[in-house]
């Protein structure tokens, strides 16, 4: 499935945060996690099915941890509590993130297509909206209320 990306699929550790905050991973992918900080960090998941943890590193030096389950990984610092971030692992090429204006656009989604789901960890609802399809509307639109703005991901 990972073949099927073409994106990027790294998390940095910049200035005592994961750069970015939500990261967007086809399932049995492998994750980067550079660490640009001038510390150490211990990243880590406890998340059911990719829980993982990367000791203690430095500077410029990357580690990498594949993900083998789809769905929501929560990652931290052991260092640094406050250091947080997600990616969510997904077994469609269909995902994208929005943009600052929260849009996003699908070239060419699949036929099959009925569903667009929505998520975002700092959702007020915490869990996925989901917006019915019909194939033939050329625009859907939802409003996801945040407990913290940011960009929002869907994927098919």
């Amino acid at each position: 499935m990972a073949e099927d990306f073409d994106w990027d699929i790294s998390m940095e550790q910049i200035d005592m945060q994961f750069t970015p905050y939500i990261l967007i991973a086809p399932v049995g992918s492998e994750v980067h996690f550079p660490n640009r900080d001038r510390v150490r960090h211990h990243v880590y998941s406890f998340s059911k099915g990719n829980r993982f943890e990367l000791k203690l590193y430095g500077k410029e030096e990357t580690r990498t941890h594949t993900l083998e389950n789809t769905g929501i990984v929560a990652i931290g610092c052991n260092i640094h509590d406050d250091m947080i971030g997600y990616i969510r692992v997904v077994d469609t090429a269909f995902a994208a993130k929005t943009d600052e204006a929260g849009e996003v656009t699908f070239d060419t989604p699949p036929a099959s297509a009925s569903a667009l789901t929505l998520w975002h960890p700092d959702a007020a609802t915490r869990s996925d909206m989901t917006l019915q399809w019909d194939g033939q509307a050329e625009t859907l639109s939802a409003i996801m209320d945040l407990t913290r703005p940011g960009p929002q991901m869907a994927h098919h």
